[in-house]
């Protein structure tokens, strides 16, 4: 019966160990396997990111590039409707030089003198320096809106190359790298080998407990 006691408590200890071995391996399968799924992903996301901002330099340059474009367009408009005005204003003040000068013309040709005729020719001549005056300040206008719209045009140009910089300005960075599993420790020898031991204890207290009593121990002489 002692025999048996120590083989089932032997048994035991040992299945005790077995099974504590297996859950450790099993619980460190899945913690390596979960880590080489987080290292999986890690590294999809890490191309993702390097990809993605490849795909925006690129765009970037192409907007770069469309914004000087543009402004250049701007100017070239600009500048047409600046050099416009100042053909209309030529052409204006050749218009009313000529007039001026028939109508002079006409007054010497009719033969008027003296003080009324050179009040005549001073108000037509006061009459063509205001509308060259005018003209001057048209232009001068003009100029300084033509400055202003391309200051516009290049302060646009410069912001929106800035927005789009920005969405290159920082090369991704890769994820901080998950943390190495932190593998279990299965029992120890030890604790088999003390659980064969108490096992073995075991079975000698059992058999200790129901083997026969000793008919003679009592006959015994003491020594």
């Amino acid at each position: 019966m002692g025999i048996a006691t120590a083989a089932s408590s032997g048994l035991g200890a040992v299945s005790s160990y077995q099974s504590q071995q297996q859950q450790a391996a099993a619980a460190n399968a899945g913690a390596i396997r979960n880590y080489k799924y987080q290292l999986k992903v890690r590294e999809q996301n890490w191309n993702r990111q390097r990809s993605q901002w490849e795909n925006d330099k690129i765009n970037y340059e192409e907007t770069v590039a469309d914004n000087s474009f543009a402004a250049q367009e701007g100017y070239a408009r600009a500048q047409r409707k600046l050099n416009e005005q100042f053909k209309a204003a030529a052409f204006a003040e050749e218009s009313d030089l000529i007039g001026l000068m028939e109508s002079m013309g006409e007054m010497r040709a009719s033969g008027r003198t003296g003080q009324s005729a050179q009040r005549i020719d001073n108000a037509m001549l006061a009459a063509f320096g205001r509308n060259n005056a005018r003209r001057a300040a048209s232009l001068t206008s003009a100029k300084q809106g033509y400055q202003q719209q391309t200051e516009d045009i290049r302060r646009q140009q410069i912001d929106e190359n800035e927005m789009a910089f920005d969405e290159v300005a920082f090369a991704p960075q890769a994820d901080i790298a998950p943390p190495a599993p932190t593998m279990q420790q299965g029992p120890s020898q030890l604790s088999l080998i003390s659980g064969l031991a108490n096992a073995g204890v075991s079975g000698f207290s059992a058999y200790q407990g129901l083997k026969a009593p000793d008919p003679y121990k009592n006959l015994r002489i003491k020594g």
